[in-house]
């Protein structure tokens, strides 16, 4: 019988009575829950995956992306596939994974799907599932706030990303990508792991999360109007102008002209001079039978 640890972030957006329901699918589909705990402390998450590792053959996680961020580390060192139960406001490695956003769907998965061996990223030693930013993005993250998010849901980001284009602020950056070395004035680079970003967004139309590479776009400084024009073309990953350039690599080396933040999956963990690199199939995690 499978056993597993379930953690949930109990500052997630969730329904009490849901989530009971998708326990007790768990339980009918004979996945028995050897311990449950509720936390938003990500340093009692790794205390958990550490005791529970030799007791369990799964951990499953009940959050957004920033809890499965945090858990990253602990996970992959222990060996333990994941489980995922999306219980956050962009939900993007779900997104990313075909993973049912439902609470009772996403438990389906957790106990009749398959595993898939994902990669991770990794920026200047910190892994990530799915995106990490600099410049805009970078600047939405260090701006929105927390109880927007739970009011709104994904489209807190559109007013927070609207405020800070009207400031157009750019900065200059040397990306050396698996070796070769180019310059740029930008005013925001995406480095994805995974596909989704901000709810839907899509970093480029042909990133896979375990195709053994990084993908990567960056936007040049253009008006206001040009820039909102463009975004609805950020949703398939495929925005056609002269000014947005896509990159991909396994390597990527980012230096800016001052330093600036990082975030990745909503988190803002370093700063620039950021080093970035995948670690194909590295974690596995339960999918749909017939995710791809």
């Amino acid at each position: 019988m499978p056993r597993a640890a379930l953690i949930i972030n109990k500052s997630s957006r969730n329904s009490e009575i849901e989530l009971s329901a998708g326990l007790e699918l768990l339980r009918s589909r004979n996945v028995q829950i050897f311990r449950m705990i509720r936390t938003s402390d990500p340093h009692e998450v790794a205390k958990i995956v550490r005791e529970c590792a030799d007791s369990i053959d799964r951990i499953i996680l009940g959050g957004g992306d920033g809890t499965m961020n945090h858990a990253a580390g602990p996970i992959l060192k222990s060996g333990l596939s994941l489980g995922i139960i999306p219980l956050g406001t962009a939900n993007d490695l779900a997104r990313t994974l075909g993973i049912p956003l439902s609470i009772e769907g996403a438990c389906e998965v957790i106990a009749d799907g398959r595993i898939r061996k994902i990669d991770l990223g990794r920026v200047n030693g910190r892994l990530f599932f799915n995106v990490a930013h600099i410049g805009l993005g970078a600047e939405v993250t260090h701006r929105i706030r927390r109880e927007d998010k739970r009011r709104w849901g994904a489209l807190a980001y559109v007013g927070v990303l609207f405020a800070i284009l009207r400031e157009n602020r750019s900065f200059r950056a040397r990306i050396e990508l698996d070796g070769k070395m180019k310059d740029f004035r930008v005013i925001e680079i995406a480095i994805g792991n995974g596909r989704h970003y901000a709810g839907g967004l899509t970093v480029s139309e042909e990133a896979e999360i375990e195709d053994g590479e990084l993908h990567l776009y960056l936007v040049k400084p253009r008006s206001l109007w040009r820039m909102a024009l463009a975004l609805p073309s950020f949703r398939k990953g495929k925005a056609e102008r002269e000014w947005i350039r896509y990159l991909n690599g396994r390597r990527i080396l980012v230096r800016t002209n001052r330093s600036l933040p990082v975030s990745v999956d909503g988190e803002l963990v370093t700063r620039t001079p950021a080093l970035f690199e995948v670690l194909a199939g590295a974690l596995p995690v339960f999918v749909p039978v017939k995710s791809e």
